[in-house]
């Protein structure tokens, strides 16, 4: 598939559809990049509403096991680049500051591991 508009994305992320597809235009994606990288947050969208998780509950923990189950490797600790768009458009408090750029470095490992910790504490309750 290489036209973004053949791309169908359900789930949580299907109302986000054209949104993303216009950043990545404004990136400067090419048609064919960008109908692949919809095709991966299809893929994400349909991983969400498997595991009950909407667009506003997204998080880096969530994206980690996403990435995990499809054998995703995120080079450098870095998200995917449509993860990393599709976060900073939902969640842009989430996105830390040195990461919003797609392929930018995420925190390292220990300060991961510590808002990981404090983000299930925020939602399990301490």
């Amino acid at each position: 598939m290489s036209h973004p508009s053949k791309v169908v994305i359900v789930g949580p992320l299907a109302v986000l559809r054209e949104q993303l597809t216009t950043e990545f235009v404004r990136l400067g994606y090419a048609p064919s990049t960008v109908a692949r990288q919809l095709q991966l947050l299809a893929h994400l969208s349909r991983w969400m509403t498997a595991r009950g998780v909407g667009a506003g509950e997204l998080s880096w923990a969530d994206i980690a096991f996403f990435c995990s189950d499809y054998g995703l490797s995120c080079i450098h600790r870095c998200a995917p680049p449509p993860v990393m768009i599709l976060m900073s458009l939902i969640r842009p408090e989430a996105v830390p500051s040195r990461a919003v750029r797609p392929g930018a470095v995420l925190p390292s490992e220990t300060e991961e591991l510590l808002a990981c910790f404090g983000e299930f504490f925020a939602t399990n309750g301490a």
